[in-house]
């Protein structure tokens, strides 16, 4: 279906791009020619009212009547210039244009300048050289129609190539159309395939939606119990160390130094552990070496005493003597 789809389209784009567009570039509106070339005829006409007005000045010889009416059918004139202009569109018409402009201002001219001046001079008039300026005219007059004759068959045979040009776009139009119908239908299948697929991803999207979701539900509750798990492994490293030193704390305070801390960390909890244990030795080792001195001076004090009690015998022995000199000495002076 999609090869066929492709080459339905590769021919569509073909005959779209490639024939039916250049057609439409190149061609104009034929209605739109067919206006010009009566436009043209129309002027063809008017040209012919420019004569009709040099004969009638001719004949009649109302010079002052003939002034205005060339002054208004040499303004039509200039008009009808600028209107041919606008109506040729290649280079061969324009061409044909400026033909006409040239003749049809010659045209003009020979009456204007070269008729009407014999016309006007009083007495007889000249008529071999106004039939002569007659003939004048009338070549430059065919002239003058011979070119816009030329733009009228050119206009014609454009309206003709144009309505050509239109019914073979309306024939490939109708083609592309044929083409167009044709590419319709691998599409729509493609289409409906493409929904079957798109139905059959969203379900499988859904069901690996339910399984991620809950795949994710079960990582999170082991997530949440490791980290329960891992919060009171921490906690208890933290508060038996410390639960521990307290006790090791307590018994110190009722005088047990007998104790030793286990604790064997390198964080804080180890050094306050060290710390109390070198504590606990210290206090060791002072009272050890206080319950020495006490025993030296025990023992000083005892031997002191003995001397004191020495010493007071002697006294008592000193004291007897004398008091058995003293008798005597009474006794000798008695």
């Amino acid at each position: 279906e999609a090869e066929e789809a492709g080459e339905s389209y590769k021919a569509y784009i073909d005959i779209a791009g490639n024939k039916m567009l250049p057609l439409i570039e190149e061609s104009g509106d034929a209605g739109q020619r067919a206006a010009d070339a009566v436009a043209i005829a129309n002027i063809e006409t008017r040209v012919g009212k420019v004569y009709a007005v040099i004969a009638d000045a001719v004949i009649n010889r109302n010079l002052a009547e003939t002034r205005i009416d060339f002054s208004k059918v040499k303004e039509e004139a200039m008009k009808d210039i600028a209107e041919v202009y606008k109506q040729v569109d290649t280079v061969e018409e324009r061409e044909w244009a400026e033909e006409f402009e040239s003749h049809y201002n010659n045209y003009l001219d020979i009456f204007e300048s070269k008729m009407l001046p014999i016309l006007a001079q009083s007495g007889s008039v000249n008529m071999g050289k106004i039939r002569a300026l007659d003939d004048d005219i009338d070549g430059v007059r065919n002239l003058t129609l011979n070119a816009l004759h030329k733009i009228v068959l050119s206009l014609e045979e454009e309206e003709k190539q144009d309505m050509a040009d239109e019914k073979e776009i309306r024939e490939l139009d109708g083609l592309i159309d044929g083409i167009r119908d044709a590419l319709l239908v691998p599409i729509s299948e493609m289409e409906k395939s493409l929904e079957k697929e798109t139905v059959e991803a969203d379900e499988l999207f859904d069901a690996i939606g339910k399984r991620t979701t809950l795949l994710t539900i079960i990582i999170s509750t082991i997530a949440v119990i490791i980290s329960l798990l891992l919060a009171l492994t921490i906690t208890r490293g933290i508060t038996n160390p410390i639960a521990q030193g307290v006790i090791f704390a307590q018994k110190m305070a009722d005088g047990d130094l007998s104790e030793h801390l286990d604790i064997d960390r390198k964080d804080e909890i180890g050094v306050l552990a060290k710390a109390l244990n070198r504590m606990t030795f210290n206090l060791r080792d002072m009272i050890s070496a206080i319950r020495d001195s006490s025993e030296q001076v025990a023992s000083t004090s005892e031997e002191l005493s003995a001397t004191a009690e020495q010493l007071a015998e002697g006294a008592q022995q000193q004291a007897s003597t004398l008091e058995e000199t003293s008798a005597s000495v009474e006794g000798l002076t008695a």
